[in-house]
């Protein structure tokens, strides 16, 4: 909603104007009641009707476009709303358990609030119709409904995280870190010359590797062949009628916006392929021969070569569910059509595939070697820091500096910075953030446990933070506070919520009737 109540020419005259609805029940077909499934599943020992699943499924992916506006076919693609309606509807039952609701006057200043529906200030009431009749297919009814929800859900969050408390040392300590400037000592130690002083005999490295070679295991790989219906490919077969530039004219300068008719171009030119893509895919199911058929429409079948689902396809683009719906077909299938932000794909086979398997260790015994003596190397420095660490502890007891007690012990070597933050470059070392957080979560005068960076050990003492600027931290308070409140709210009703979903013990049946 603030997406939208912050973006009124774009979402309205794109969105409303421009966008076909048709992409709005993409994806909601497949979810409907299959003989054999009369409901969608159970939940916390409920039955959800198909139906009700439906609405809540429509209501994520409707949050999706609210959010991100003309993004939200792209993002889509890499969203599991299944997952995300079952979360919603776990969710609305805890908050029907306590007995949550929201006044109508909560809903209708909600959408009396957004911009979108508005013209010199003032509701109007048509557009706020045709925006969700047409661009949700939804009556006005059943949004406010879905909106009501939304809402609920919000007071739901609240109430779970208002016991979420920050302390001022940590409003403090989180100042340090963003602001503050500390100086530092590390005492280093090198695990290369462990690693290379290592000499396993084969019997040693092959016991090694019948421990961890489930580590060299490697990706299910496919060929995978496929037709291709690209978006960029059907722009130039879309003729705009001389009409639409005054269809297109924008309320407040009277003009057409180049990049308002070149989105419509795009949307176009998406629906183009979409429906060549169904027409080729129904084709190919009623061919006798789904290659001659191929043939006789002119579309070239391409072959990726062996590829895992890790690969980067340029050709395709986002490949999440291209790989899905490969790794789902079996002999002698083809898939359904697969939507990115590139283009339409069908896949008409799978040409070659090879499971995951663990290979012979002497074709990665080069590999396996130098990870295992890296290994040993970083157990022997790490047992090694300990020793060196209680050393150091009882020097500094005894009233020796940091740097003494470093420098009297074999193999470690001294670093010291002058004032640095956390964004500095640490002399000798180099740029390691995640060093430096650590850093600067400790206390002055504390030495850290030992830290691990690319082959280096490091004892990290925190010598001192500069002196806080009070004016300064004062005047930052409230912000820090709202960030690390946010930022604890949000892992706590994480944690929430994946606890609830665990008890509500949902037996989902979609995938089975789909």
């Amino acid at each position: 909603m603030n997406y939208v109540r912050r973006n009124l020419q774009t979402i309205m005259w794109i969105l409303v104007i421009l966008i076909v609805p048709t992409f709005i029940l993409w994806g909601v077909g497949t979810r409907s009641r299959a003989q054999g499934y009369p409901y969608a599943g159970i939940l916390s020992g409920k039955k959800v009707s198909w139906e009700g699943y439906r609405q809540s499924w429509l209501a994520c992916r409707n949050q999706l476009f609210y959010t991100y506006g003309p993004s939200f076919r792209d993002l889509v693609q890499s969203v599991d709303l299944d997952e995300e309606a079952w979360t919603r509807l776990t969710l609305l039952q805890e908050a029907g358990r306590r007995n949550i609701h929201v006044p109508d006057d909560w809903v209708r200043n909600e959408i009396l609030a957004i911009p979108l529906f508005k013209q010199s200030g003032a509701f109007r009431q048509d557009l706020y119709q045709e925006w969700v009749e047409r661009s949700l297919q939804m009556s006005p009814r059943a949004f406010e409904e879905e909106l009501r929800d939304t809402l609920v859900l919000e007071v739901l969050r609240q109430q779970v995280t208002q016991e979420v408390f920050v302390s001022d040392s940590e409003i403090l300590k989180e100042y340090k870190k963003r602001w503050g400037r500390a100086k530092l000592s590390l005492a280093v130690r090198e695990t290369q010359s462990l690693a290379d002083a290592i000499q396993p005999t084969d019997a040693e490295l092959a016991d090694w590797y019948a421990r961890n070679g489930e580590r060299f295991k490697t990706a299910g790989q496919w060929d995978i062949a496929y037709v291709a219906f690209r978006f960029a490919e059907f722009e130039s077969q879309v003729e705009l009628p001389k009409e639409e530039g005054g269809a297109l004219q924008d309320p407040t300068s009277g003009t057409a916006p180049d990049e308002l008719l070149q989105e419509k171009v795009r949307e176009l030119a998406r629906t183009k392929a979409r429906e060549a893509a169904d027409r080729v895919f129904q084709g190919m199911l009623e061919a006798d021969d789904p290659a001659a058929y191929l043939a006789e429409q002119g579309l070239v079948r391409v072959e990726t070569g062996l590829v895992s689902e890790d690969s980067t396809l340029e050709s395709i683009g986002s490949a999440y569910r291209f790989f899905r719906a490969a790794k789902e077909l079996k002999a002698g299938e083809m898939s359904d059509p697969i939507t990115n932000e590139t283009g339409v794909f069908i896949i008409t086979d799978i040409v070659e595939s090879l499971p995951p398997a663990i290979p012979p260790l002497d074709a990665v015994r080069s590999e396996a070697l130098t990870r295992m003596k890296e290994e040993l190397a970083l157990a022997q420095a790490r047992k090694q820091m300990d020793q060196d660490r209680a050393e150091i502890d009882f020097k500094m007891a005894q009233g020796v500096s940091f740097g003494e007690a470093v420098q009297a012990l074999d193999g470690l070597t001294l670093i010291q910075t002058d004032w640095i933050s956390q964004l500095d470059e640490i002399p000798g070392w180099g740029r390691d953030l995640s060093l430096l957080e650590n850093a600067f979560n400790l206390e002055e005068k504390t030495l850290s446990q030992a830290i691990e960076s690319e082959g280096k050990l490091a004892l990290v003492w925190l010598e001192a933070f500069e002196a806080v600027d009070e004016e300064q931290l004062a005047s930052k308070r409230d912000e820090l506070l709202e960030d690390l409140k946010t930022r604890a709210s949000l892992v706590y009703y994480n944690a929430w919520v994946e606890e609830l979903k665990k008890k509500a013990d949902l037996k989902s049946f979609v995938d089975e009737a789909t």
